[in-house]
């Protein structure tokens, strides 16, 4: 007999992946055997809820287990007169192969695929983030030293300084143009990484915002073939709910066709030896007549 993973676990047959596995942490912390001690069945329960798990979560494993069900359940079928040591499980009689089921199987893990690119690029957005401030920074620095060399060489060219301080004047101005060439070749590398990181970074976000467009889309796609699938195994509840009845009135016809029958051969069998009985009266009153006709 198959298990009912779905009762194990608690959860509908329409469960998707999300469902699924935050059901099994929920229940593995209540069923694992360290915080049920005295429990003398917490290992197997504990290994029935992560075997259910394991089974459910794979959609291929998921899809084999649902056509199982449906193989076990039509083989035996269930109806009113089945006794109850026979009765198949309840997650059997609900495991209908729907059309849907696989399309779901094939969305959900697209959308799994989709939420995995999603945190892939919203990591790579913020790691590129930082990296951008610091670059921005460091342009600011080199600009904010810019303008000390342009106050120092404004302050190099004053009478003053021509006229009392000429060699340090001059070898300030060294140094000044030395720094120059130095922030311009800097500067023209940081501006390149800048816009570098920026053309990243809108890549990035131009990707992040198309992945949550896809992952809204194939959401209501779920939504949608959920709803479907629903409909469906609501339609093919009403018509197993048909089936039964109709089995249980073929059951009431047949019965009350062998009641009949039972009926006409013990009522058959009663004349048969009410007459049986009257012919033996009828021949024991003979007899006597019989015999006085003949004393006669």
């Amino acid at each position: 007999m198959v298990e009912d993973y779905y009762a194990v676990l608690g959860i509908p047959r329409t469960a998707d992946g999300a469902t699924i596995t935050s059901q099994y942490r929920r229940l593995a912390l209540q069923t694992h055997p360290d915080k049920n001690r005295f429990d003398p069945n917490a290992t197997t329960n504990f290994q029935l809820v992560a075997t259910a798990y394991e089974t459910l979560k794979d959609p291929s494993r998921r899809r084999a287990y649902d056509s199982k069900c449906v193989t076990e359940a039509t083989s035996n079928p269930f109806h009113s007169s089945t006794p109850a040591s026979r009765k198949p499980p309840t997650s059997c009689m609900n495991c209908y192969t729907s059309p849907w089921g696989r399309k779901i199987d094939e969305l959900q893990t697209k959308l799994e695929e989709l939420e995995d690119r999603h945190s892939s690029l919203w990591e790579g957005r913020d790691y590129v983030r930082p990296h951008i401030t610091a670059t921005q920074k460091a342009i600011e620095q080199l600009d904010a030293e810019a303008v000390e060399d342009d106050m120092q060489e404004k302050s190099a060219k004053t009478w003053f300084a021509r006229l009392f301080r000429a060699k340090e004047s001059k070898e300030l101005m060294v140094c000044i143009a030395r720094r120059r060439t130095e922030r311009a070749t800097g500067r023209l590398v940081l501006e390149a990484r800048r816009n570098y990181l920026n053309n990243k970074f809108d890549v990035l976000d131009r990707a992040i915002k198309e992945t949550r467009r896809e992952i809204c889309d194939v959401k209501d796609l779920v939504s949608e073939a959920k709803r479907s699938e629903a409909k469906w195994l609501a339609q093919e509840d009403y018509r197993e709910q048909i089936e039964r009845l109709r089995q249980r009135a073929d059951e009431l016809e047949r019965f009350r066709y062998q009641r009949a029958k039972e009926w006409r051969k013990e009522k058959d069998e009663k004349r048969a030896a009410r007459m049986k009985k009257h012919g033996a009266q009828r021949s024991e009153a003979e007899v006597p007549r019989q015999t006085q006709t003949e004393h006669q």
